[in-house]
């Protein structure tokens, strides 16, 4: 599969940098320290030797079509709250031969709401990938 990845992208707006290309590779070298898996019970259809990675925010799913490549026993969570992105994720997926069962997509908004809801999946992912969006500084509003 070396040098056969395909990828879909939006031509416009947020787009695969350079971080996207280096955080699963860094993650992929620190994976032997990870502390063994724990919690088997409540990682759905994973296998309980693989290790569970979750992308959040996985965009068109670059992040983890590279750790998957690098960790083919991993099994993926993808979240995302825009579903075209997470569609396109689930497209380049496919098409780099990632079977189905080898992954998860939720479609979600991960808020404040979200994280207290959810504090209980503590322990669920032995990886967690995020690349968020940066933004000038002048582009928010002051909120004071």
């Amino acid at each position: 599969m070396r040098g056969n990845l395909r990828l879909f992208q939006s031509k416009k707006g947020y787009r695969t940098s350079i971080d996207s290309l280096l955080l699963p590779f860094i993650a992929t070298t620190h994976l032997p320290t990870l502390l063994p898996l724990h919690t088997s019970h409540i990682r759905g259809q994973a296998e309980t030797s693989e290790k569970v990675v979750t992308d959040i925010g996985c965009g068109c799913g670059m992040m983890s079509l590279l750790f998957k490549l690098h960790n083919p026993s991993s099994y993926l969570l993808l979240l995302e709250k825009q579903e075209q992105m997470l569609q396109r994720s689930l497209k380049n997926l496919e098409v780099n031969g990632v079977r189905r069962h080898h992954f998860r997509p939720f479609l979600v908004d991960i808020d404040r709401e979200f994280v207290h809801t959810y504090a209980c999946m503590k322990g669920v992912a032995d990886v967690v990938l995020m690349n968020p969006p940066f933004y000038p500084q002048r582009s928010f509003k002051n909120i004071e």
